[in-house]
């Protein structure tokens, strides 16, 4: 019968060949939007959603993210006073082992002692994490600001990431007093 061979809907040659594609695509995957721009569009949203601002867990993130007259922002704040109480009694008492000729203690060490003195001194900048993490966050906090999301107050944010760098900064130069006066490799890491 030739009504039977007959197709249902007249096409070009052309549309065929697009139907088609389209089939292909869709059996490996590909699906086609109305336009590119939504296609990109979905991919940030998707990022976006993907980087959003995490803190890291630490008495510093209650310093962004509890109110100030809190229990957990206090706690911060103590955490943070005798933190940076400890390493300033440190620093103090290597800085008194100096004298007149030497003030700053630096021990007369042969040539092996030395080069494990700069290792240890490398592996102490390499194992501290407070630096590159305040800075870390005051540029993810930058980065909200320049998306116009308001999670948390950037000027909190960065208080406490200040507060972090600070207590870092701190770490390293007892450390480097620490390495530099001692005359003893075993003393150096332990």
């Amino acid at each position: 019968r030739e009504d039977e061979a007959a197709p249902l809907v007249i096409a070009s040659d052309d549309e065929i060949a697009e139907i088609d594609d389209v089939k292909d695509d869709e059996a490996v995957g590909i699906r086609h939007t109305d336009s590119r721009r939504t296609f990109d569009n979905e991919i940030e949203e998707v990022e976006h959603k993907f980087d959003d601002f995490e803190f890291p867990e630490s008495t510093f993130t209650f310093l962004c993210a509890e109110p100030i007259l809190s229990i957990p922002f206090a706690v911060g704040c103590v955490t943070y006073a005798m933190s940076l109480t400890c390493l300033v009694l440190a620093l103090k008492n290597e800085l008194d082992n100096g004298t007149d000729d030497n003030p700053y203690g630096i021990a007369e060490v042969t040539r092996n002692v030395r080069a494990t003195q700069f290792l240890g001194i490398i592996i102490g900048v390499l194992m501290d994490d407070e630096i590159p993490t305040g800075l870390e966050l005051i540029g993810k906090a930058l980065e909200q600001k320049k998306d116009s999301d308001k999670h948390f107050p950037t000027h909190r944010i960065f208080f406490s990431s200040l507060l972090r760098i600070s207590i870092g900064a701190m770490f390293l130069t007892c450390l480097f007093f620490v390495v530099i006066q001692e005359s003893n490799v075993l003393d150096i890491f332990f």
